[in-house]
């Protein structure tokens, strides 16, 4: 009864599976609640694909418990409902997070049809297990399955989106001037590569050592989608101590650029906010905005480009519409001449510079 009924496969497949399924989980909540503080939607999306993207591993890590505890194992509809019920969901929420970052315009289109997707398959899903489970999959030994046309169809249609999204959300991440998204793209990417990989062998795994290196693969994932999603303190503070956060030299030649514009700042309406933020222009250079560069002021929403933002945040803080403080942690600033600018400018500079170790 229990554990010594099972044979060593079981016990690797079962335990990994359960291991993976809750660091998922565990993950993906990490990054959801970080949305709260954050206000970044696409942590709301990455967070819940990752927890419930992992379901399929789920259904046999829970399995796996059960069997050793209780000495049984979750029914057939039950365990492909797991498997399957969660998927559509997660990627509609995905989509939906990444299409407002990289194409905001084509936003309600694009999740319309993923999410009218979703619903079809949901559907399709419920109906077959009340009529014909064999359609959705079969169990394959204790804690594995195999899907039907159906759900492979739905699966290979899910995997596809996610590469593809994350996949041009890291081509925006890398083209960023910014080191920390610069860093965050090359994070992403590595863990989209760990996922292929690991997904592909945990499919054709019939031996120990393959299964093993596929689920190791899949969980070391985890740590860069997370550290890439979130980059979290301690990821900032390695960068730093290995020279790899300080800004380009671009930007006090954008700084400076940018001063010509100050000077030729004006009252703004709450017609003029609106209008530019519809229209996706920075309310400072006029210029286009697109992609996960840019900033919305959490009052007004007005809306800003990651260079000016970056250049308001060092020189008055203010926005430019409503007055509120860019950086919450840092005070409003009146800038009332370019001299004070530029002398504001070196002020930051100089702070930025590490102190010499004195023998």
């Amino acid at each position: 009864m229990g554990i010594e009924e099972l044979e060593q496969f079981e016990i690797v497949q079962g335990a990994l599976s359960l291991i993976y399924a809750l660091g998922s989980i565990v993950i993906g909540l990490i990054i959801t609640v970080r949305y709260f503080s954050y206000k970044r939607v696409e942590l709301l999306g990455v967070g819940t694909l990752l927890a419930l993207a992992s379901s399929p591993w789920l259904a046999g890590g829970i399995s796996f418990l059960t069997f050793i505890f209780f000495d049984f194992i979750l029914s057939d509809p039950v365990y492909l409902f797991i498997n399957y019920g969660f998927v559509g969901l997660a990627i509609t929420l995905y989509v939906h997070a990444i299409t407002s970052l990289i194409y905001p315009n084509s936003l309600k289109k694009i999740v319309s049809i993923f999410l009218s997707i979703a619903i079809i398959f949901e559907v399709i899903l419920i109906y077959l297990l009340f009529t014909n489970i064999n359609e959705v999959g079969h169990k394959e030994g204790k804690f594995d399955s195999a899907a039907g046309n159906i759900p492979i169809l739905f699966i290979l249609f899910v995997l596809i989106s996610t590469l593809i999204f994350t996949t041009l959300f890291i081509r925006v991440c890398l083209k960023s001037p910014d080191r920390i998204n610069h860093w965050r793209g090359k994070l992403l990417l590595i863990a989209i590569i760990l996922m292929v990989i690991g997904s592909f062998l945990d499919v054709v795994s019939s031996t120990i050592t393959t299964l093993f290196i596929a689920r190791i693969l899949l969980i070391s994932r985890l740590f860069f989608a997370y550290t890439g999603w979130l980059m979290p303190a301690w990821a900032a503070r390695w960068q730093k101590d290995h020279g790899l956060s300080e800004e380009s030299e671009e930007l006090n030649d954008e700084v400076h650029e940018f001063l010509k514009i100050l000077s030729q700042r004006r009252d703004v309406t709450a017609k003029e906010v609106t209008v530019y933020r519809e229209k996706k222009i920075c309310l400072v250079c006029k210029g286009k905005v697109g992609g996960f560069n840019n900033y919305i002021c959490t009052k007004c929403e007005a809306l800003y480009c990651e260079k000016c933002a970056r250049a308001l945040t060092r020189l008055e803080n203010a926005c430019w519409a409503c007055n509120e403080a860019i950086d919450k942690s840092q005070p409003v600033r009146q800038i009332e001449s370019e001299q004070e600018a530029i002398e504001l400018i070196k002020l930051t500079e100089d702070k930025k510079k590490p102190k010499k170790k004195v023998k």
